[in-house]
């Protein structure tokens, strides 16, 4: 440990969108993308400046239509494009990543991460095999998983490049008691896919709603 003079330094910060379906995550991450390679490279054109920017997109290449188009007055060129198929493992994703970096890209967008926790090959699911049905076995399933938790963390939040991950939201629910003492269920809102509070680990975190509106 040793304290220092607090001096501002230029970090390559890990930006979190999240939203439903439709909300503009993927379309916003590009044009976030877009402004921070403009300000890293402004000597670069701008076909040039859009192959900085990488998408791994595991929502059945639908970055890919937004390529060629224009979105609030900004033309999308032709960035760098993995598509990501299952199993969406923590190792394939540091993979797809690995990948990225080698082609030089300075912007890596992730779209999204939900599927690492609960899609084909994610967290979840890797908890469900090793449980087998066995609820009591739960706890031991967890511990198992928690290295790839801590990996994946270390992935999306690494200042290596810059990130931008975007996560599908979900209803939440929580239980509370009503005038008579029973016990209900009640909705809590929108909330990301992922593991619970993980939006706290990222520099910037956004929710979009369904007027395309970034709230921070």
């Amino acid at each position: 440990m040793e304290v220092k003079k607090a001096k501002r330094e230029k970090l390559k910060v890990p930006i979190m969108i999240t939203g439903a379906s439709g909300s503009g995550k993927t379309v916003s991450a590009l044009l976030i993308a877009k402004g921070i390679v403009e300000k890293m490279y402004p000597d670069l054109s701008d076909e040039e400046q859009w192959l900085k920017i990488g998408v791994i997109d595991t929502e059945h290449k639908r970055a890919l239509l937004y390529a060629g188009s224009t979105v609030a007055g900004v033309y999308i060129g032709e960035f760098l494009h993995l598509d990501f198929e299952p199993p969406y493992t923590v190792n394939n994703y540091i993979q797809a990543f690995r990948l990225m970096k080698a082609e030089g890209i300075e912007v890596v967008i992730i779209d999204s991460i939900s599927h690492a926790w609960s899609g084909e090959g994610g967290i979840l699911e890797q908890v469900e095999s090793f449980t087998k049905g066995n609820s009591s076995k739960n706890m031991q399933a967890w511990a198992k998983v928690k290295p790839l938790e801590k990996e994946f963390l270390k992935l999306v939040t690494g200042n290596s490049v810059y990130v931008v991950a975007t996560s599908r939201s979900k209803q939440a629910y929580d239980f509370d008691k009503d005038e008579k003492g029973k016990t209900k269920i009640v909705k809590m809102g929108l909330k990301p896919d992922q593991k619970d509070a993980l939006e706290y680990e990222f520099a910037i975190a956004l929710r979009m709603d369904q007027d395309h509106i970034a709230e921070a």
